[in-house]
C-alpha cells in the first residue's frame, strides 16, 4: 500500500500540465532540462492536505519564471525573476536528466478530542478515539532540496551534491484553536497550496544554484512564506 502510494504521489509530480511547453508571450520555450525526483520524504500523511501541496509544487515546478530576491547590502530586496529552464518529466534518459532529493518536515496536525453525544456508555466512549483535523500546531515549514546534474558515461563527474536546507513559516496562517496547556502554540490553518509553492521555489533555486545560474547573492521569492534560516547541511 505505501509503494503504491509513493508511486502515486510522483505519478501526480510528473505529469506537465497542459501548455507547459508555451511561453508567457505565446511562443514556444527553449527545449527544458529534464528532471526526476529521486527522492520524495516527509509529504503530510492526509491525503487531501498530500494532493493540494503535490499540485501546487507540480504547476510552480512547471512555471515560466522564478520570482527572486537580491542582497542589497544586509538585506534582501525584491530582483528581477530568472527564466526557468527546468520541467518535471517522467521516464527522462539518465544522461539528460537532472534529479531531485526532496525532504520536508511539515508541522503536525491537531488532535481534536470528538464531543460526546448524550446517552454514550463508557463502552462506547472507549471505542472513540481523537480524530485527526486539518489544523497544524504551528506556521513553519523545513525543506531540504538536493540537485544533481545528470550523469554522463555512467558517472557524475567530480560531484558531491549538497542539500539546501531552508527554515520557513507563512506568517498570514490563521490561527483557529486557541493556545492550552496541551497545545501552548495553538492551532493554525496550514496552507498546503502555498507550502507547495514554496518547496518547488527551493527546489528550482537548489537546480539553479548548482547549474551555475544563480549566485549567492541571488535566491528564490518565497512570499508569502518568511525564511527564518537557510544552510548547507543536514536534511530533515
Amino acid at each position: 500500500m505505501r509503494s503504491t502510494l509513493i508511486a502515486f504521489s510522483l505519478t501526480l509530480l510528473t505529469a506537465a500540465p497542459a501548455g507547459a511547453a508555451e511561453g508567457v508571450t505565446g511562443g514556444l520555450k527553449p527545449a527544458p532540462h529534464p528532471v526526476l525526483i529521486a527522492k520524495l520524504l516527509g509529504m503530510p500523511a492526509d491525503s487531501v492536505a498530500r494532493g493540494v501541496m503535490l499540485a501546487a509544487f507540480r504547476d510552480e515546478m512547471n512555471a515560466s519564471w522564478l520570482h527572486c530576491e537580491e542582497r542589497v547590502g544586509g538585506d534582501w530586496k525584491r530582483a528581477d525573476s530568472l527564466a526557468n529552464v527546468f520541467q518535471l518529466l517522467d521516464g527522462a534518459p539518465a544522461d539528460e536528466a537532472w534529479t531531485l532529493d526532496l525532504s520536508v518536515r511539515v508541522p503536525p496536525p491537531v488532535r481534536a478530542q470528538v464531543l460526546m453525544q448524550k446517552g454514550t456508555t463508557k463502552e462506547e466512549a472507549q471505542l472513540i478515539r481523537p480524530r485527526m483535523s486539518n489544523i497544524s500546531s504551528s506556521r513553519g515549514l523545513v525543506v531540504a532540496a538536493t540537485a544533481s546534474p545528470p550523469v554522463i558515461h555512467g558517472r557524475r563527474a567530480e560531484f558531491e551534491p549538497v542539500p539546501t536546507v531552508v527554515s520557513l513559516y507563512f506568517a498570514d496562517a490563521r490561527r483557529t484553536v486557541v493556545p492550552s496547556h496541551n497545545l501552548p502554540g495553538g492551532g493554525y490553518l496550514f496552507p498546503w497550496d502555498e507550502a507547495g509553492r514554496a518547496l518547488a521555489r527551493i527546489a528550482l533555486e537548489a537546480l539553479l544554484r548548482t547549474s551555475g545560474a544563480l549566485d549567492a547573492a541571488h535566491r528564490a521569492d518565497l512570499k508569502p512564506a518568511t525564511r527564518v534560516a537557510e544552510s548547507q547541511a543536514e536534511a530533515p
